[in-house]
């Protein structure tokens, strides 16, 4: 089956060719090893990991290699071209970080202190996504290098549901655009021309799937254009004027960036089925327990804080006693403590994601690591399953409802099978096809070791306990992934 992404543009194609090739970039040095253990090994490697600090700094190695003045690449600072994800001496990095904290001020218009540069370069502190962009425009990257250090920060790509994002992507284009108050100015006048969208006072959705194509295709002519600026720009403003009604506008100014009526059915649709393998959830009150059963609405979609709750703690990943107060606990207390804080967001972003669902107020819209996290919670589950049990009968029942979900979901079915009789080493290939055939039911970037949380839902497959894994992918870099849940 084709699981295309039906409203991708020519644009969205030309940035997913690019990433694509990185894709099996990666996947061809993940094959490179021929056991569960050392491919546990390779992804429990630092060095191996994407993070934004590495992107940043290998993207001013190769694009700005003014900034280094006296320093010499290979000699003075590793040639991170050639070499894995290691840090800079102390100070290049500060060299660097200065010299950035100027620029920002300077031709950018913004305050981005010597010491958080130094943060950022490091992977010091967490990313979330507004400053992502910003970032992006004062190192001048282009479209494809601002898209993967957003996605190295675990944030969605450019949507074009989004009119900032709109405006982004028109900037990211030309060199002499990215500027971030140039891109400010396009908001702006954007915003006084379409009435202030600041002042409303509920947030609007658009009625009609597939306008996101519209949308793209109306971006791509004005990029392709070859107008002059001033004429481009104007174009831009009066397209986005006469279709403001079609971005996704929250209360306060605000957009959700990655909002899709398709993303949304599906990502309530793929609810059910796990609903049937995570039917019920622990309660505690007054120190005893009770089993309750998962709440559904009227249209038979479980709750999504109930369904998270049934899932962590079936599989064991209730961390609320991982809690210490201990301040002179070792790495692994620190360890604990992060992830408690991590799970403690995830369940208050997927009431965002619930309340973007039930069209409300200060939501978030289904992420990419969203359905990561979903496809690990299913497939381990449904391994454990009996071909006769009364479980699958329900699920393949489910398959059968005909929309493109429920095709990939049968499919994925098939090969967890056919999982179920190979070993570590074989169920790799199994569980790599099965998250890429999901991710793309949802339009999103495949699989991608070098990032952080992908290689954590890849190893967390390979082990048993994935407990013991989560050091090596997040305690340095658990910042990174929790921040940006605090968004919104």
């Amino acid at each position: 089956m084709d699981y295309a992404n039906s409203i991708t543009t020519r644009v969205q194609q030309q940035i997913d060719m690019i990433f694509a090739e990185k894709i099996e970039e990666a996947d061809s040095v993940l094959e490179m090893y021929e056991t569960a253990v050392e491919i546990r090994e390779f992804l429990s490697d630092r060095k191996n990991i994407s993070t934004p600090g590495f992107l940043m700094r290998r993207y001013l190695q190769v694009h700005s290699p003014e900034l280094f003045g006296d320093y010499t690449c290979g000699r003075d600072y590793p040639d991170l071209t050639a070499e894995q994800n290691v840090p800079w001496p102390g100070c290049v990095t500060d060299r660097i970080a200065k010299k950035l904290s100027s620029i920002s001020r300077s031709v950018h218009g913004l305050t981005i202190s010597t010491a958080n540069w130094k943060k950022y370069l490091n992977d010091e502190q967490g990313i979330q996504r507004l400053l992502a962009v910003k970032l992006s425009f004062v190192l001048n990257m282009d479209r494809e290098a601002s898209g993967m250090l957003l996605l190295s920060c675990g944030h969605d790509l450019y949507s074009v549901r989004n009119p900032q994002d709109f405006i982004c992507l028109y900037c990211l284009e030309s060199p002499d655009r990215r500027i971030w108050s140039y891109a400010e100015n396009l908001l702006s006048r954007f915003a006084e021309s379409s009435g202030d969208l600041r002042k409303q006072t509920k947030a609007a959705f658009s009625a009609h799937e597939g306008m996101t194509e519209m949308l793209g295709t109306g971006l791509e002519e004005i990029l392709f254009s070859e107008l002059p600026s001033h004429d481009a720009d104007g174009q831009l403003v009066a397209f986005m004027t006469g279709i403001r009604d079609e971005f996704t506008a929250l209360r306060g100014g605000k957009y959700a960036a990655g909002f899709s009526l398709t993303r949304r059915s599906r990502f309530m649709n793929l609810t059910r089925y796990l609903a049937v393998l995570y039917p019920e959830y622990a309660s505690w009150e007054h120190e005893l327990i009770s089993f309750e059963k998962l709440p559904t609405d009227e249209d038979g979609y479980p709750n999504l804080k109930c369904l998270v709750r049934a899932m962590l703690q079936e599989n064991g990943w209730e961390f609320e006693a991982w809690q210490s107060e201990d301040s002179g606990a070792d790495q692994n207390e620190l360890f604990r403590k992060e992830i408690y804080i991590f799970c403690k967001n995830y369940y208050e972003h997927v009431n965002a994601v619930d309340r973007m669902i039930r069209r409300g107020d200060n939501m978030q819209p289904v992420e990419r690591r969203d359905i990561l996290l979903m496809g690990y919670f299913f497939l381990v589950k449904f391994l454990e399953l009996s071909p006769s049990s009364g479980k699958m009968a329900e699920l393949r029942k489910l398959a059968r409802g005909g929309d493109e979900l429920d095709g990939a979901m049968a499919d994925i079915m098939d090969w967890l099978t056919d999982a179920s009789d190979a070993d570590n080493d074989g169920g790799i290939m199994y569980y790599r096809r099965c998250l890429n055939t999901l991710l793309a039911v949802f339009d999103f970037m495949p699989l991608y070791v070098p990032f952080s949380f992908d290689r954590f839902i890849l190893l967390s497959l390979l082990t048993n306990d994935p407990a013991e894994l989560v050091p090596f992918i997040m305690c340095e870099n658990r910042q990174m992934i929790c921040e940006d849940l605090e968004e919104e």
